[in-house]
């Protein structure tokens, strides 16, 4: 579970929704992501160097860049368990540094047991909601062998922010309302006296 909590049990109840909302995003994300990557050419490893076809991917954004943008999830390439390239929005937190390994957990999970990673991951000082899975040399189901792994990412407390400053946003909201239904409850009740002492 998360240590993202706000004491408030309606708050918590709704991120324990959206955390599941976002993982399963990042599932989608990450394997529209492979094919992608996969119609750009066979993925292989060459020099030190991921490619897709002819296409270098090492510090190449511009793939992972639009698919960020359409989920809202950061984004991390890796040839092996090294970060070969990421990017993210504002909204998903910090992209971590190129050139990097990836964390233990990953690589056990990703390129030993080949199965999908889903779960939250603590960098820094910072949890992230993390999905990844094995990046092929092919898509075809023979062909098991990873030469590396795609990874979205969702900052768990920059998440929680936006709900929780969305959620005073909305109170505040009802606030004016019912002050403005209450205003006109009084006028009507003025109109009401002054109608009464007229008779």
């Amino acid at each position: 579970m998360s240590e993202v909590t706000s004491g408030n049990e309606a708050i918590d109840a709704i991120w324990s929704v959206l955390r599941r909302r976002i993982l399963e995003r990042g599932v989608a994300a990450t394997e529209l992501c492979a094919r992608m990557l996969h119609e750009l050419g066979p993925l292989s490893r060459h020099e030190g160097e991921l490619r897709a076809g002819n296409q270098r991917l090492n510090g190449d954004e511009r793939h992972l860049a639009p698919i960020a943008r359409a989920t809202s999830l950061g984004f991390a390439l890796y040839l092996g368990n090294r970060r070969i390239a990421a990017t993210s929005i504002l909204d998903a937190g910090r992209a971590p540094p190129i050139d990097a390994f990836a964390d233990a957990e990953l690589v056990d999970v990703v390129l030993r047991r080949r199965e999908v990673y889903k779960g939250t991951l603590v960098r820094g000082d910072a949890s992230y909601l993390v999905v990844a899975r094995p990046l092929m040399a092919s898509e075809h189901a023979g062909d098991n062998t990873p030469v590396g792994m795609i990874e979205a990412f969702q900052d768990e407390r920059a998440y929680y922010e936006i709900l929780a400053v969305a959620a005073k946003q909305r109170a505040a909201a009802r606030d004016l309302e019912q002050d403005a239904w209450a205003d006109g409850m009084t006028s009507v009740g003025d109109f009401l006296d002054d109608v009464a002492r007229r008779l």
